[in-house]
């Protein structure tokens, strides 16, 4: 390969550069992997492990996207949705593009959670194990598309 075309690889700017996420995952292994997938596209990532953390972060933090395990220790992702959505007047915070994510183990089931976090609010829906570049495309996807 010539140098020119190891440049031009070098150059292309990655789909998440600029672009800070808050994502909410209390199983260690599956923070660390997601965080690291994401910081290789470009992102700044802050990781918490509950819907509390999340909570605290957001009253002084603002990301461009929100990321949730629907299973955490002290809330469940709808209902952190809704407490997130429900911030104040802040119209950058009730903005924000939220992707739910899960560890559903049945077709029917899956299909279920991805309505019903539609429904409550959330713009995307993925199940573990996730396929990477089709996450990171809909994080860039929807960071794009936020208006405030």
């Amino acid at each position: 390969m010539s140098r020119s075309a190891d440049q031009k690889t070098i150059e292309q700017p990655l789909p998440l550069a600029d672009l800070w996420l808050l994502l909410i995952e209390d199983e260690p292994d599956t923070a660390e992997l997601l965080t690291f997938v994401l910081e290789q596209y470009g992102a700044q990532v802050i990781t918490v492990k509950s819907g509390y953390e999340a909570l605290k972060t957001m009253e002084c933090f603002v990301p461009n996207v929100l990321i949730t395990d629907i299973r955490l220790p002290d809330t469940d992702g709808w209902s952190l949705l809704a407490e997130v959505r429900a911030l104040g007047d802040q119209k950058r915070i009730q903005a924000v593009p939220a992707i739910a994510i899960t560890n559903y183990s049945t077709k029917l089931l899956d299909q279920q959670v991805n309505s019903k976090a539609l429904a409550v609010g959330f713009q995307k829906y993925f199940s573990k194990p996730l396929e990477f570049n089709e996450f990171v495309m809909a994080v860039a996807e929807l960071a794009q598309r936020q208006s405030y």
